[in-house]
């Protein structure tokens, strides 16, 4: 069963959700959870604190949610965070100066092009030092 499918039944059909089995409560637990705990934080930090089954946690929003709402109520087709791309300058090192770093350090420089792909700021701090200090 799709995700909205369920969400329709948990919010607008009572007597489907006598239905549902229990496998199926599991499976759209963790969604329905996020969901939930947007709008209704405290409940769902309750459900995991006290660590009550999945099927029972999803009972229990049912019986929660159908007390205030008749209808899929709008924030639950909210989409999440957009993430904006950073308009950061990308900032380039010589390969001549990565090499030169990594025979002085023996390493690998297969590393440190990983490490500029994960830590950029870090690594190219590092090899600026390193710079300065073998001009000195």
């Amino acid at each position: 069963m799709q995700l909205f499918k369920f969400t329709k039944i948990l919010f607008e059909r009572p007597g489907d959700w006598l239905d549902i089995t229990k496998g199926e409560k599991r499976k759209q637990y963790y969604m329905t959870s996020q969901f939930m705990s947007i709008v209704f934080p405290l409940q769902a930090q309750v459900l995991n604190h006290i660590k009550i089954s999945q099927e029972s946690a999803m009972d229990f929003w049912q019986k929660f949610i159908r007390q205030r709402y008749k209808r899929v109520p709008f924030w639950m087709y909210i989409k999440g965070k957009v993430k904006r791309k950073e308009g950061k300058e990308k900032k380039t090192i010589s390969n001549a100066l990565i090499l030169d770093y990594c025979k002085a350090y023996t390493m690998d420089p297969k590393t440190i092009k990983d490490a500029l792909l994960h830590f950029p700021d870090e690594i190219i701090k590092e090899i600026k030092k390193f710079d300065k200090i073998r001009k000195q």
